[in-house]
């Protein structure tokens, strides 16, 4: 029962945070209210910055080509870098979530999954985010550069806001914020599992004998 409970809170915890990332990370209107609080579109002009954020969002899922006109040799490399650093976490979700989804069944066809189960370990994840989510805002500076560090082999991402304008669309309060709502969504994800596992528990709940 517990190894069963802390291996099914790791899967929800990250399934939850893998799912929230990709509903979130090519949300196109979401970024057009960032470059808004921002003041992004006071920098560059609103048409501009739009239609490079779609190009890059089509770039990064292989639906076009990099409009590098807009861009120094140092940015297009840095782009590339990132849309295979994408892929590469494209197909480590697809594999999590392959063996979170073998999991489930497994325990499900053993008949070891249910709803009590699956309500506490949901909202342990969820409690989980959310430490994960305070930490990140505490040392985001810190953590920022170390995964710069470890995910590039070059150092493209130093980018000068004066000579450059990917980090002037892009700046570090954005990559913030865009973490703190991929956060938000994987802990309401892991809410409603634990919801499902509440409302499965009363629902099959097997009337008290008297």
């Amino acid at each position: 029962m517990k190894s069963n409970l802390i291996i099914l809170t790791i899967a929800i915890f990250l399934a939850s945070l893998i799912i929230g990332f990709w509903l979130t990370v090519f949300n196109f209107n979401w970024y057009r209210e960032q470059f808004t609080a921002l003041g992004v579109y006071d920098q560059l002009p609103k048409s501009r910055v739009d239609a490079q954020t779609k190009n890059l969002l089509a770039f990064f899922q292989d639906q076009a080509g990099l409009d590098q006109s807009f861009y120094s040799n140092r940015e297009i490399s840095h782009l590339v870098d990132i849309k295979n650093l994408l892929a590469g976490f494209k197909k480590v979700s697809w594999l999590v979530l392959s063996i979170v989804a073998g999991y489930f069944l497994l325990l499900t066809a053993k008949q070891r999954l249910n709803s009590r189960i699956l309500f506490f370990s949901s909202a342990l994840a969820a409690g989980a985010i959310l430490i994960l989510a305070g930490l990140i805002a505490l040392f985001f500076n810190q953590l920022f550069l170390v995964f710069h560090q470890l995910a590039f082999a070059n150092d493209y991402w130093q980018l000068d806001p004066a000579a450059e304008k990917l980090i002037v669309i892009f700046p570090p309060q954005l990559f913030l914020d865009l973490i703190a709502q991929f956060l938000i969504r994987a802990i309401l994800i892991s809410l409603m599992i634990a919801l499902v596992g509440e409302i499965a528990g009363r629902f099959f709940a097997k009337p008290a004998k008297f």
